[in-house]
This record gives structure tokens, sequence and C-alpha cells, in this order.
């Protein structure tokens, strides 16, 4: 395997549960995301945008924890 994509969808859990969307949980996605990029392996997310609990601000926000945690080659944001 080289690349691996993940409908992350959003890391908001707010947003997660107005979208019926318990199963996304960042930790899990943290742990096979970091062990993917530690033997090389490109990972690429698609996110969503535009929940009804998400703000600017929080869409910042939430974006930098992905960042900082998940060490992403590529977050494809969705509308």
């Amino acid at each position: 395997m080289k690349r691996v994509f993940i409908g992350l969808e959003n890391i908001n859990p707010d947003s997660l549960i107005g979208a019926r969307k318990r199963q996304n949980k960042i930790t899990d996605y943290r742990q096979m995301l970091l062990a993917w990029k530690k033997v090389g392996i490109v990972t690429y997310c698609g996110y969503i945008l535009g929940f009804p609990n998400d703000t600017p601000e929080s869409i910042n926000r939430d974006i930098e924890v992905i960042k900082k945690d998940c060490r992403l080659t590529c977050l494809n944001s969705f509308i």
C-alpha cells in the first residue's frame, strides 16, 4: 500500500452528533494515521465543512487540531 484515503468527515463532536456520525472518533483516526505515516504511506482525508454547529472559529480550531495531531499528507474539504 502506498496511500490511503479516509472519510474523516469532521472531528467536532457536536457536528458529528447532528449528522448521526457517532462512529467517527478522532482518537481512533489519529492512531491509524500516525502509524501509516510512520511507514511512509501517503495519507489523505475528506473533511466536511458546513454542519449546523460549524462556525468559522470552530472550523479553524478543528483544522489546527488535525494539522497538529494527525499529520496528514492532504486534507480535502467538502461543503
